[in-house]
């Protein structure tokens, strides 16, 4: 039996006051009905908010009221997230986080004293390439996290019928680019960090500079006679004065460790002294 206008019109009237979700919940309750009015009104209100066509869902599709992939494919226009990349996501982040977990693990197993002999100098080295290995992966986690969570909330909201996967591909694909962007070229530079015997210099420091930003941590560098610089807590940074002694420890041409002379004793031979060497 056709409805009557009044109804139609009373109902177009309600229509319009919903929002998307709500339309879509709507259209699934009136797509059996005998006549196509009541239909017609929210499809033509879904296409006016979404400014896609919208094609009608088959009974298969839309049948027990269970969300299919085509169903939301035609109802939005777009393709639906799927849940394999959300757990290929998911397991890449893991294994980002065991790696880092272990790195850490094995940065503090590798404790050092007072006295700097070859293992003095193999601890550090070991030290250093830990941690650089658990702070290659921190950033690049964060982001992969992030877009895993983003993701996540996708397939969550597709339920819904409201969501679009042009939404989530902005979102997603640019933090996987940015955290694989971030990982490889640190990557890159552990196989030839970790070849490289450790030596020990001794060296002064020349200057110090701390460079402050809004949006990060302070950083502290100190500068020495050989031309490197190098990267180091506020507390080393302020207990450091201008013309002190250092042992200065190198992997190849990359400064990982400064040790003031009058804390530490050498057991090991001194390397004679760099010069202009490239900053680090």
């Amino acid at each position: 039996m056709p409805f009557s206008q009044e109804y139609l019109k009373d109902y177009k009237e309600k229509i319009r006051q919903l929002p998307l979700e709500e339309l879509y919940e709507i259209m699934e309750i009136i797509q059996n009905d005998p006549t196509k009015e009541r239909f017609n009104i929210v499809k033509k209100r879904i296409e006016e908010l979404t400014n896609e066509p919208f094609t009608e869902l088959s009974s298969e599709e839309s049948g027990d009221n269970q969300e299919t992939e085509q169903g939301i494919k035609n109802s939005t226009g777009t393709k639906p997230p799927k849940v394999w990349i959300l757990a290929l996501l998911a397991i890449i982040e893991t294994c980002f986080i065991v790696i880092m977990i272990v790195a850490k693990i094995k940065a503090e197993a590798n404790s050092i004293g007072l006295l700097i002999d070859e293992a003095f100098l193999n601890s550090v080295a070991q030290y250093e390439y830990y941690q650089t290995l658990f702070k290659t992966f921190l950033v690049p986690s964060i982001c992969l996290g992030t877009a895993t969570g983003f993701y996540a909330y996708a397939l969550y909201v597709r339920t819904k019928r409201i969501y679009s996967s042009k939404d989530y591909k902005k979102i997603v694909y640019p933090l996987c680019l940015i955290a694989m962007a971030i990982l490889f070229p640190e990557l890159s530079d552990l196989p030839s960090i970790s070849s490289e015997k450790p030596s020990v210099y001794v060296e002064r420091v020349i200057d110090k500079k701390e460079f402050h930003h809004k949006s990060t941590p302070n950083r502290h560098y100190l500068y020495f006679s050989s031309g490197s610089r190098l990267k180091v807590s506020g507390f080393q940074y302020s207990n450091t004065k201008i013309d002190q002694s250092h042992f200065t420890i190198y992997q190849g041409n990359t400064i990982i460790k400064a040790l003031p002379t009058e804390k530490y004793t050498l057991k090991v031979q001194a390397q004679p002294p760099k010069k202009n060497m490239e900053r680090y």
